[in-house]
């Protein structure tokens, strides 16, 4: 909240803001500690909870002093932290959403362009202030909000060269390859149940709030590793012969848009390098002379096998 508060222009707050800083470790400290002294630390309520102004008999000094009042109490989390929950995460996307919608809808432009407009209209600025008052987090330039600034902004230019977007793992097809369409049938089916399964959205609903973080990641770790083991052992079903599966596999993307290739590297496993030949392998190095990807350069390269 301290940069809301600039010294040169509202000194009382910022001084306050910073007074605040200085109390609040101790409580975080006294917090620490109470598990020892057995006393809890009591948190300032009017660091929390608005005054409420009564128009009618305040005196305009008293409302003015709760209008400072309230302009310092902390009632939203800073901005960095939607990449710690999720759920505030959620509520600032549909924020933005809606106010970029709205902002379309009456200056013909998102509201990124908005705010990065030099010369603002009146109604401009009035609709900016209406997007931060309701907005779900503080987005003010503390040094945490910066960096996640710099790198979204680093991730929006990036550009992505789409002929690395196709697996590597189609040059390994036999063009001439016997295929059984009832096998290959089966595989399909067995590649859509795979995919709608290995979405464990409904599972996050149902058990989110129960786990810690790290409990639910190892949860749905188990779930997946047996997931895969089911559907490992249906593939197998149609040929215990890695190679033959993997033929059948790779022709699974003239079936189907947007094949994902991590069903193949899932279901074969360790025995894909039973596919991929022991010669002529490949790698990516980096070299000046290459081509772009993901902001630095690389050449193919032919990595030879000294016996």
């Amino acid at each position: 909240m301290l940069p809301l508060f600039p010294k040169s222009k509202k000194p009382e707050e910022h001084q306050e803001i910073l007074t605040r800083l200085k109390l609040l470790r101790e409580i975080i400290g006294a917090e620490i500690d109470k598990i020892k002294l057995g006393v809890a630390p009591e948190f300032p309520k009017e660091w929390v909870e608005r005054v409420k102004i009564d128009l009618i008999n305040d005196s305009p000094e008293i409302i003015e002093e709760k209008k400072r009042r309230n302009s310092l109490v902390i009632c939203k989390k800073p901005y960095f932290m939607i990449y710690l929950y999720d759920a505030l995460s959620n509520s600032y996307k549909n924020h933005v959403r809606q106010f970029n919608l709205d902002c379309r809808t009456k200056f013909k432009m998102p509201l990124n362009d908005l705010k990065y407009k030099k010369r603002k209209t009146s109604d401009e600025l009035h609709f900016l202030n209406k997007a931060n008052y309701f907005s779900p987090v503080l987005d003010t330039p503390c040094v945490m909000n910066k960096i996640c600034h710099m790198f979204e902004k680093l991730q929006d230019d990036i550009s992505f060269d789409n002929s690395f977007s196709d697996s590597i793992l189609r040059n390994f097809a036999e063009e001439n390859y016997d295929i059984s369409e009832d096998k290959m049938n089966e595989l399909l089916v067995y590649y859509k149940e795979y995919k709608s399964r290995r979405k464990f959205s409904y599972v996050k609903k149902l058990l989110g709030d129960l786990y810690t973080k790290t409990d639910f990641a190892e949860f749905t770790q188990a779930m997946m590793d047996s997931l895969i083991k089911e559907y490992r052992k249906k593939c197998q079903d149609i040929s215990t012969n890695s190679m033959e599966l993997f033929q059948y596999m790779i022709r699974l993307p003239e079936a189907v848009d947007n094949f994902d290739y991590t069903f193949i590297w899932d279901i074969l496993g360790d025995d894909i390098l039973d596919v991929i030949p022991k010669e002529n392998s490949i790698i990516y190095k980096e070299s000046e002379t290459g081509r772009d990807y993901l902001g630095k350069k690389y050449e193919v390269m032919e990595v030879r096998i000294i016996n």
